[in-house]
């Protein structure tokens, strides 16, 4: 339950939390308020609230002329409260301190707890105590599960089914169904190696898709560049037959392809679509962090740490409590190491994978639905974002949330790519 308030207006926090004790008590974790009174000392402020707002079920609003004059709560807390509220059914309640202009902001689109010509300033204290007990039990009421969304029917993106798309000569590209859902997407900022772009952690609802179980291989790769465009069109780029750093080796086929910018996956993504009829794509940051985590939300999607037994890096080093190991100083076959609870293999490690996103230095600002953060203006910067660590990488570049890029004109011998599919998804021109 997050409490967003002017400071103010501290006092009402305090009554409200001592009229609650009797609920939050013995109840675990199903009654808990958070304020930024728990900061501890030491945390960034505007990093912790945004973590908290990440986490919030419901959203309580101690509306005031104080808080609507507030720049930072009526400019960053509320529009990223009510924009949950829409996207993924955050509770909004909210109640009026005083007398002041609510109805002409978004808020007033939501019910009061009380009436809101009734400001908590202008009532005896005896009813102000009433009203404070109210304001506790329908906030009890509203973080009840609601048994109605457990029962509710799955929406057609969930019930996707995995494919094996055949690419002729025997090369076929299986593909996972990633179900429809909503995470936290970022790092929490006491995870160790953590990078401020990591943050503000920030909750996204995905609509379901497919992905590529694996890195696009070698023979794959192959495959595709060498099909014939469909009659009467031509394809927008050529592609080398064989750009990889590792290749002609025994085991080369399987292995991922690298050496290929960001342009020439996007050019691989056109022609499946071409030939498919299907929109394949890069996959957006969003999808590609949801999918590596698959439901959990540790450092690695195998858990607190990494070991050179369960993804290919630069095992000379170590990561938190974890231990050193081999450093295979090359790419491996795909496949090799545990996949994650979807079924998705090489995550972590053996080649960076290009995203569709351009660069943003962290997620002010970021899309919550799970589209790809473009730059709209050409002038920008045309970087583009890379996910998943290598072969090369040290452990901690390898982790669900670390976040890499490159010109999408650079082709390295540590960079691939794997594909999404897009049942109803955006269009596929980056």
């Amino acid at each position: 339950m997050f409490i967003s308030y002017s400071h103010a207006d501290r006092d009402w926090v305090e009554r409200l939390k001592r009229m609650m004790a009797p609920l939050l008590r013995g109840s675990g974790q199903e009654l808990r308020l958070w304020d930024d009174s728990q900061i501890e000392a030491g945390r960034k402020w505007r990093e912790a609230i945004e973590t908290a707002l990440a986490q919030a079920k419901v959203a309580l609003l101690l509306v005031s002329d104080h808080f609507l004059a507030s720049e930072f709560v009526m400019g960053e807390e509320v529009p990223k409260l009510l924009a949950a509220a829409e996207a993924e059914g955050v509770r909004v309640l909210w109640v009026s301190l005083s007398a002041c202009l609510v109805e002409e902001t978004e808020i007033h689109q939501y019910q009061a707890v009380l009436p809101p010509n009734r400001p908590l300033d202008q009532m005896a204290e005896a009813e102000a105590k009433e009203a404070l007990k109210t304001i506790g039990l329908e906030i009890r009421r509203a973080l009840k599960p609601q048994p109605e969304a457990v029962a509710a029917a799955p929406s057609p993106a969930r019930l996707l089914q995995g494919r094996t798309l055949e690419l002729g000569d025997g090369v076929s590209l299986p593909l996972i169904a990633i179900p429809a859902g909503v995470f936290v997407m970022g790092s929490p900022v006491d995870e160790p190696e953590r990078r401020e772009s990591e943050g503000p952690q920030h909750r996204v609802r995905l609509e379901g898709f497919l992905m590529g179980q694996t890195p696009i291989t070698q023979a794959q790769w192959r495959a595709v560049a060498r099909l014939v465009p469909p009659l009467g069109q031509r394809w927008e780029r050529e592609l080398p037959l064989t750009p990889s750093h590792f290749s002609g080796q025994p085991d080369s086929d399987q292995r991922p392809v690298e050496r290929v910018s960001w342009e020439q996956a996007i050019e691989f993504c056109r022609r499946l679509s071409a030939i498919t009829g299907d929109v394949y794509t890069l996959p957006s940051e969003a999808q590609w962090e949801y999918a590596c985590r698959a439901g959990t939300t540790s450092p690695f999607y195998f858990g607190d740490t990494i070991s050179p037994e369960l993804a290919n890096y630069n095992g000379n080093y170590g990561y938190a409590e974890g231990s050193k190991g081999i450093y295979r100083g090359q790419t491996t076959p795909v496949g090799m190491f545990p996949a994650n609870a979807w079924g998705l293999q090489d995550m972590h490690g053996n080649v960076w994978e290009w995203c569709l996103d351009h660069v943003h230095e962290n997620y002010k600002g970021v899309p919550i639905d799970g589209s790809a953060w473009r730059n709209t203006n050409s002038g920008q910067d045309g970087t583009r974002l890379l996910r998943g660590g290598s072969w090369y990488s040290f452990p901690w570049y390898c982790g669900s949330a670390f976040r890499n890029h490159d010109r999408p004109d650079k082709a390295s011998y540590y960079v691939g790519f794997r594909v999404v599919c897009l049942p109803q998804g955006p269009s596929l021109n980056p």
